[in-house]
């Protein structure tokens, strides 16, 4: 966690981060701990085949360990993305609904017959007990918690099967859902990435907050 926010102050808007808890017996909380664990996060660290932990992604180009993720950031940074991707989001209070309109647009070609929308929910700033290496913190502010995808589409929706995608391609993803009451609208965010499914790497990613 201090690793991956040294890097966002270093890069600020340029990286985003996602805190993803497998159902692994090491997440497994208790005695007072939060439960962050969803089966969407599951899904994907069984792809990986991650079993030690923190371990991370950086654009989903394999799993590497906390050691390795500053390197490999700073490859990626500064290289042209071939999407470009805006989220947007409209909260109703009374009801607790939220909207999303996801926009990409293709600025290059892009070579796959399986590129996708993936639309992730994140609630930032929980505060809960974690164990750190000096002890036990009762009240921790946990960052970037993944929740779950906004359509329980762990892999994405698929709007290809082109051999290629090309430049100019315009793709809006709209959806709706009902915010679990357990959930703080203030801190919840909806983190979109469009990804090529073959490869799984995240071609663009972008966020926004639901209010």
């Amino acid at each position: 966690a201090e690793i991956a926010a040294q890097l966002q102050e270093q890069y600020g808007e340029h990286l985003l981060v996602l805190g993803v808890h497998p159902m692994s017996a090491l997440q497994n909380p208790a005695g007072g701990f939060p439960d962050f664990r969803t089966e969407d996060g599951d899904d994907w660290n069984d792809y990986f085949n991650i079993s030690a932990y923190p371990t991370g992604t950086v654009n989903r180009m394999g799993a590497i360990g906390p050691a390795e993720w500053t390197a490999a950031v700073g490859e990626l940074i500064g290289q042209n993305a071939p999407v470009r991707l805006i989220v947007k989001t409209a909260y109703d209070n009374s009801t607790r609904e939220v909207r999303v309109s996801v926009h990409a647009k293709f600025l290059q070609d892009v070579e796959s017959d399986d590129v996708r929308i993936i639309v992730c929910m994140m609630e930032d700033n929980i505060i809960g007990k974690q164990l750190t290496p000096d002890g036990v913190i009762n009240e921790y502010t946990h960052r970037h918690v993944f929740r779950g995808t906004a359509d329980g589409l762990a892999w994405g929706k698929l709007f290809t099967v082109a051999p290629v995608v090309t430049a100019g391609t315009n793709v809006v993803n709209n959806m709706k859902f009902t915010l679990d009451n357990e959930y703080e609208a203030d801190e919840f965010y909806i983190m979109a990435m469009v990804t090529d499914h073959n490869t799984r790497e995240v071609l663009m990613a972008a966020e926004n907050k639901i209010k």
